[in-house]
């Protein structure tokens, strides 16, 4: 009984940490899980999102309803060309400059990676905007953490640090001990 009592204490845990699941198929994700890896956690604060202009074709009636917050943004994720994270994050607010605040963590393979960040549709000041790109070289090491933050203009990778995030596949080797 006690058992399952830490069982569903970890679950809580874990569902409570606030980011989102990378969306790299579940066989790759396997695969990646079953070698020697670590961990890849990009918190994305966002706080100045412009307001999206209104068409120019738009007519001054359907002006009031018009919706000046960006309806998404496209995040996407690139280890050496790989596409491992592609999702759309969304702004919030009452009003400009809107705001995103999210997060991801995702497996990695261990070693050196040429790491690429490609954000677009949140900095959206006319109808077209190019997508923001960053591209540097991350070290990923045997079960640590390499913390990112992404502030829409700017992408800094942290120091890496101990994985203390507990996993099921933590809780199952607890059980079996």
């Amino acid at each position: 009984m006690k058992s399952n009592f830490i069982v569903v204490s970890m679950l809580i845990t874990i569902s409570l940490c606030g980011c989102a699941r990378a969306n790299v198929t579940q066989n790759r994700e396997a695969y990646i899980l079953s070698q020697p890896h670590g961990w890849i956690e990009i918190t994305v604060k966002d706080v100045n999102v412009p307001s999206v202009l209104p068409p120019k074709d738009l007519p001054p009636e359907n002006i009031t309803s018009w919706k000046s917050q960006p309806p998404d943004c496209d995040f996407i994720v690139k280890l050496n060309n790989e596409r491992f994270l592609y999702e759309s994050i969304f702004p919030y607010g009452d009003g400009p400059s809107y705001r995103v605040d999210t997060g991801f963590r995702f497996p990695a393979p261990v070693g050196d990676f040429r790491i690429e960040i490609i954000y677009s549709g949140c900095n959206v000041e006319t109808e077209k905007s190019a997508p923001i790109s960053f591209l540097t070289i991350i070290t990923i090491e045997e079960n640590k953490v390499v913390p990112a933050l992404f502030d829409g203009f700017s992408f800094i990778l942290n120091e890496i640090e101990e994985n203390d995030v507990i996993t099921l596949e933590d809780i199952y080797q607890k059980l079996n001990e």
